[in-house]
């Protein structure tokens, strides 16, 4: 009879005449990746590779997993979701039903194993089908201000799909930092020093986080997988919790590690491909809509904001003071002249206020002033003798995720300056959207932009010119508008270069840093806004006369704007900027712009804008290439 041995031998053998570690789908399971240095594997963890020289030889790991499946030792049940330690069989269940497909295994001559942790987790998930999510734009916090994606595995039930997606399970990766401070938060990030890690929850906590502390709209993109491609992906999650990855920002994210679980399910699913350099959430979304046929159906999902404001949007003036002045006092009466509709209208209104308002103290501590207001409403609710449902929030489709233009921009225009007259003009922004932009799929009244750039070329000059005109490496604005029932404040940051033509530096450039806050107003959908902040501006260059004559500049003053959105796809844009200078030559420095931008199809508009500092006046019209 044949021993384990020799039958791990002749399944080798076969492995190599049928060149398996060749095929696509065993460089997905082992995430071999080519780079500057070769083939490598993405995994860092000392767990996910069975061979030595495994992270960077496809053929050793193939190898050495199928010798793995026959080498003795127990199965050793390990903590839930945390394959560490198990032996080969259990560890990979992934490969192994893989290399079953290609290679037939004689279940008679494998030896057989228990894996209890893993028959826990599949029983755990319970998995139906597979959504992914993406968590809107959350400018409160730069590390998620590009959004985030996860995913969902939607259980098996006999109760209806969506009276039991709550209880399915998320599964997320993120970086594992255990620092609030956003600066080492970010430097480590760039250069990968934290640590990514898989993991699964309940997927109401996400909800919970992201609807209800966060206000961020959920989009849920479900999946259009055969019960076998699930199977595979959902083998796959297991065996990554075996192991760790060096958490890099701009390419092994969140979205980047989570896309790449979902390309096991099948070697026809093309989904990196289609993701550029640097990763952003927003594009592994588009890349699902690459595979025709693989999103099944999208779901939205309205953060606590969302359903407050649809809540009040029908209220009288009348009815909006009752709903403010139950949310300070739960017991103040209520006119009893008022319909029991109209009072339950109200006392929803008034607890979804109360979450809007209060929304980590309702999250993280149960026994709070705000959780008891809350319940005291609850119970006034209970006694209106009115059945009402949940308040019905359309979805936006123009602001679903994969409608947005694409992230990069490419822009090439013709200009006047009143100091050289004519140039040429190239712009290029990484990523991802400003105020100007068309506005489906992405906030309305916000910036959100890393390594933007605009150089003048001078044809003209006594030799050809070629300058840097303005560098931000992160800006971002967010103007919240201001409302009875909202008073977050407006603000803007930027970190980059400029170039200044005043009397303090007529044409130099300056590296800059601005903060500033204030207060939004908007109407019409948000498709008229205006603003006005007070901004603090640091600035520094060698020929720049700022303080003492010196190098360094320091201003703060007024800025404001306006913006009106004539149709999804016009946006005119006016703001400026008047800065106190102390004890600095001009003493004063400003600058007023106005822009109009057109876009006659997707990823394609035309735009004008014109620019007047203290000494110079400039103009340009220009097209801009979204990719």
């Amino acid at each position: 009879m044949p021993t384990p041995r020799s039958y791990a031998d002749e399944l080798v053998q076969r492995a190599r005449e049928l060149r398996l570690s060749s095929e696509v789908e065993w460089l997905r399971l082992g995430h071999w990746r080519w780079s500057l240095f070769g083939r490598r594997g993405e995994p860092d963890g000392p767990e996910f590779y069975l061979a030595p020289g495994g992270k960077s030889d496809p053929d050793a790991e193939l190898e050495a997993t199928l010798r793995g499946f026959f080498e003795p030792g127990p199965d050793e049940k390990p903590r839930l979701d945390k394959p560490l330690h198990q032996h080969p069989y259990c560890r990979f269940p992934a490969r192994r039903i893989w290399l079953d497909r290609q290679l037939h295994f004689d279940s008679a001559r494998l030896p057989a194993r228990e894996c209890p942790g893993y028959r826990e987790f599949l029983a755990r998930l319970n998995a139906e089908s597979a959504t992914v999510v993406f968590s809107s734009y959350f400018l409160k916090n730069p590390a998620s201000a590009f959004g985030h994606t996860f995913l969902r595995i939607n259980k098996r039930g006999t109760v209806s799909r969506e009276n039991r997606e709550l209880l399915d399970t998320g599964v997320n990766y993120a970086a594992y930092a255990p620092t609030k401070n956003f600066v080492v938060y970010a430097l480590r990030g760039l250069f990968g020093l934290w640590e990514g890690n898989f993991s699964v929850l309940p997927y109401y906590y996400k909800v919970r986080e992201y609807n209800g502390a966060e206000f961020r709209d959920l989009w849920e993109y479900e999946l259009n997988l055969s019960p076998e491609q699930l199977a595979m992906v959902v083998a796959h999650l297991w065996e990554l919790g075996s192991t760790y990855f060096d958490y890099y920002f701009l390419s092994e994210n969140c979205s980047y590690h989570v896309t790449a679980a979902l390309e096991v399910a099948d070697p026809r699913i093309a989904l990196l491909k289609h993701v550029g350099y640097p990763v952003v959430p927003v594009d592994t979304i588009k890349a699902l809509y690459k595979n025709p046929g693989l999103v099944k159906s999208v779901h939205y999902r309205p953060s606590a904001d969302a359903v407050f404001r649809a809540r009040i949007a029908p209220l009288s003036s009348e009815q909006r003071d009752l709903v403010e002045a139950l949310a300070a006092d739960p017991q103040r009466p209520i006119p009893p002249h008022l319909s029991p509709k109209e009072q339950a209208d109200i006392l929803d209104a008034a607890v979804d206020y109360i979450d809007v308002q209060y929304p980590v103290d309702l999250i993280d501590k149960r026994d709070t002033p705000a959780a008891r207001m809350r319940q005291r409403l609850l119970e006034r609710r209970a006694e209106v003798d009115y059945v009402g449902g949940d308040v019905g929030v359309p979805t936006p489709l123009s602001r679903m995720p994969h409608v947005g233009h694409d992230s990069s921009r490419l822009g090439f225009g013709l200009g006047y300056a009143t100091d050289r007259r004519g140039m040429y003009v190239v712009d290029y922004r990484v990523l991802l959207h400003d105020l100007g932009d068309p506005s489906a799929g992405y906030p309305e009244l916000a910036t959100i932009e890393f390594l933007a750039a605009q150089a003048r070329i001078y044809p003209r000059a006594p030799n050809l010119a070629i300058e840097l005109e303005d560098f931000s490496l992160l800006k971002m604005e967010s103007l919240a508008a201001l409302t009875r029932f909202s008073h977050s404040p407006s603000w803007r940051g930027r970190i980059g270069a400029t170039r200044f033509r005043d009397d303090g530096c007529n044409g130099c450039l300056a590296g800059i840093g601005q903060l500033g806050g204030g207060v939004a107003f908007s109407g019409l959908n948000d498709g008229l806004a205006a603003y006005a902040l007070a901004e603090a501006m640091f600035a520094w260059s060698p020929p720049l006369h700022g303080i003492a004559d010196g190098p360094v500049r320091l201003g703060v003053g007024p800025v404001g704007g306006v913006r009106v959105r004539f149709t999804d796809d016009t946006v005119w844009l006016t703001n400026g900027g008047l800065y106190w200078l102390p004890g600095q030559p001009g003493t004063w420095t400003w600058s007023v712009e106005s822009s109009l931008r057109i876009s006659y199809r997707k990823n394609f508009a035309l735009g004008t804008e014109v620019r007047q500092q203290q000494r110079e006046f400039s103009g340009l019209v220009q097209s801009l290439i979204y990719f």
